[in-house]
């Protein structure tokens, strides 16, 4: 284990590979702001395309009426969310990861 209490540490090619560096993190967290913002425009988008909805706004094609029956059915109610869940856990492990990054890099300075 390292300095940082739970982070170790690597030496060596693997240590270059595995340690997260300030522009790894700001591109994974772009990466996941990414996703967070398609899962929001395509549950916006399911809502303004179904068929009887008072927010109905694209009334052009079949619409959003296959996604009221399994096997579609599990999309909004069950990946939409698990995905969401899975976009906030990994904003939360960039949080610690980018608070170890900041300890790392202030630390190798005061050196």
């Amino acid at each position: 284990m390292g300095r940082l209490g739970g982070v170790p540490r690597r030496n060596g090619p693997a240590g270059v590979l595995t340690t997260p560096s300030r522009a790894a993190v700001r591109t994974i967290a772009g990466w996941n702001a990414f996703g967070t913002l398609d899962l929001v425009v395509a549950v916006g988008l399911g809502i303004t395309s179904a068929a009887g909805s008072p927010l109905q706004l694209i009334h052009a094609g079949v619409g959003s009426q296959a996604m009221q029956y399994l096997p579609l059915s599990l999309v909004p109610t069950v990946l939409a969310p698990f995905y969401l869940l899975t976009h906030a856990i990994v904003a939360a492990q960039l949080r610690v990861c980018s608070r170890a990054v900041h300890t790392t890099l202030t630390a190798s300075s005061a050196q």
